[in-house]
């Protein structure tokens, strides 16, 4: 993820797809504090970019060397990650059933672990969701 942050009248931190505006008192020269406030605010922005990246969907998943990608068959995603936490039914709003969705809870070790939710339909991944988990 890439920021531009510029530093003029009004500061505009670019990122993530908007635009917010860093109000003038950043920029007074006369605040003894404006340095850290603009360190305040970066930080600020970091972490709720880490966390917006932390979660989402994906269209492929890595684990043990074995790759997972949308398409793929239950066969492949059970042997690449073996039997879900939970499985529940997908249904349409008649109640009907639509395809499964497979949840795994803690995937990885160390200091990386994951959840994974895995959505089948006609046979393959139409949906994966990862959510880092430290």
């Amino acid at each position: 993820m890439k920021f531009l942050i510029l530093h003029n009248q009004r500061t505009a931190v670019v990122g993530l797809g908007v635009t917010h505006y860093l109000h003038t008192a950043f920029d007074d020269p006369t605040d003894k504090g404006a340095t850290m406030k603009r360190a305040i605010a970066a930080a600020a922005l970091i972490a709720t970019a880490s966390a917006l990246h932390a979660q989402g969907e994906i269209r492929s998943f890595r684990h043990d060397g074995q790759l997972i990608q949308l398409g793929d068959s239950r066969a492949d995603v059970y042997t690449t990650l073996g039997k879900p936490d939970t499985r529940l039914q997908l249904e349409n709003r008649e109640g009907g059933a639509t395809g499964q969705r497979w949840e795994y809870y803690e995937i990885g070790s160390g200091y990386q672990k994951y959840s994974l939710t895995v959505d089948f339909a006609g046979g393959g991944v139409t949906r994966m969701v990862q959510e880092v988990r430290r």
